[in-house]
């Protein structure tokens, strides 16, 4: 323990002295507050301690144990692997995500109000601190029952072009308390059509599967898995949010096993299996 001297007021000195009438401020200054010489007082009685009462040894050093739980991060994390099923009718008011030629996705601006939520991918959490950063992670993998014309046509510069992509997109808020998300310019993977039309063009090949029998093979990249992550600066203690949302252009001719024709949207079911988000708060 660190020895305390000096004194605001010296005992056997002024009011402190012999005769002498203390006053409550004179005992409080003298145990609760630092001297101008040595910047102690009788305050670490009540807790208040800091490197000066660590021992004096060269080989010093901080451990875990030293810091209390939470006063530096939090953490936690949410996830499902059952499957969650979104079908055409979630979004058939949508009838298009592509627009233009070449081809291009429509602006995500446009986007917002048909993106669905989902389960297991989506996390709210407090944050206690004033000032912080936050590192979100996720991991989702996903498919749909779309097809995809074969062969492809490159366009150049653009890789959007294809019809039946499945648009994985990551949310979050960086305010206190925020209802309003914000949607990540560069968190968003698509998912490629689980199926490839067999129209002469591709090798035979027997091993057919649904939803379109004859007309369809299986697609090698039947799913995609997506792991990513962000650093978010956090503003002021509360709560917040992150998590993915999906959108896909539906077809009801699919519903009732109705025609398909080439360059068509169309697909009537995208599955999402496993998925994930966890969040690490650090203090700033």
């Amino acid at each position: 323990m660190v020895q305390i001297a000096n004194y605001v007021h010296p005992p056997g000195a002024g009011t402190l002295g012999a005769g002498g009438t203390p006053t409550g401020t004179d005992i409080e200054d003298n145990w609760y507050f630092p001297t101008a010489a040595s910047g102690v007082s009788l305050e670490v009685i009540n807790g208040n301690l800091d490197e000066r009462n660590l021992e004096q040894a060269t080989n010093q050093t901080f451990k875990k144990y030293h810091i209390q739980r939470g006063a530096l991060s939090t953490s936690g994390a949410v996830g499902s692997t059952a499957n969650l099923d979104y079908f055409w009718e979630l979004f058939a008011s949508l009838e298009k995500l592509y627009e233009g030629s070449p081809r291009q996705w429509i602006p995500d601006t446009d986007l917002v109000q048909y993106y669905e939520p989902i389960p297991g991918a989506n996390i709210e959490y407090y944050c206690p601190y004033d000032n912080a950063k936050v590192l979100l992670q996720w991991n989702v993998i996903w498919f749909n029952d779309g097809y995809l014309e074969a062969p492809l046509t490159p366009v150049p510069d653009n890789n959007n072009a294809q019809a039946n992509i499945t648009k994985m997109q990551m949310f979050y808020t960086d305010s206190a308390n925020s209802t309003e998300q914000t949607l990540d310019s560069v968190g968003n993977r698509k998912c490629p059509p689980g199926f490839i039309r067999d129209d002469g063009v591709l090798p035979a090949n027997e091993n057919r599967f649904p939803p379109w029998g004859d007309s369809c093979l299986y697609n090698a990249m039947f799913c995609r898995s997506w792991t990513g992550h962000k650093l978010v600066t956090l503003t002021g203690a509360g709560w917040y949010s992150a998590g993915l949302r999906t959108v896909f252009a539906g077809n009801a001719n699919q519903s009732d096993g109705g025609s398909i024709s080439p360059g068509t949207e169309s697909i009537y079911q995208t599955r999402v299996l496993t998925r994930s988000m966890r969040y690490i708060v650090f203090k700033s």
